[in-house]
């Protein structure tokens, strides 16, 4: 910013960013959940994870290689654990970091009710 590069630190995107207006962490994520209380869920999910967070760095490498299969499997993926000593699923993975089993994502409760009605399903649920 000092050297006009950029307007603010607005303009930086990443997955977490500090605000130094507010002292607060941003956490970008890819769409809002479709329920209050997985909006909770999430939420929650965060400010466990940045309470509990180790000090120690982790690789760039192993964050890029983990956001990846993320991406691409779900909880289905094989993560490079945060010991950085052995590949573990995410589900697995997440329910060691949260104390508890991750809630199956939404669009597996998609699949269930079926194409022609999960669409009508996510509406009531967010309207009703």
């Amino acid at each position: 910013m000092r050297l006009g590069v950029i307007e603010d630190h607005t303009r930086v995107w990443w997955d977490v960013r500090p605000n130094p207006v507010f002292g607060t962490l941003e956490i970008r994520i890819a769409d809002q959940p479709t329920s209050l209380e997985r909006t909770a869920l999430v939420a929650e999910t965060i400010v466990s994870l940045v309470a509990s967070a180790p000090t120690a760095e982790t690789p760039r490498g192993d964050y890029l290689q983990n956001r990846w299969a993320a991406a691409q499997r779900g909880l289905d993926a094989e993560l490079i654990h945060p010991d950085g000593d052995r590949l573990v699923s995410a589900r697995d993975l997440a329910a060691e970091l949260l104390g508890a089993d991750p809630p199956e994502p939404e669009a597996l409760r998609q699949l269930e009710v079926g194409a022609g009605r999960a669409a009508a399903e996510i509406v009531d649920r967010t309207v009703g």
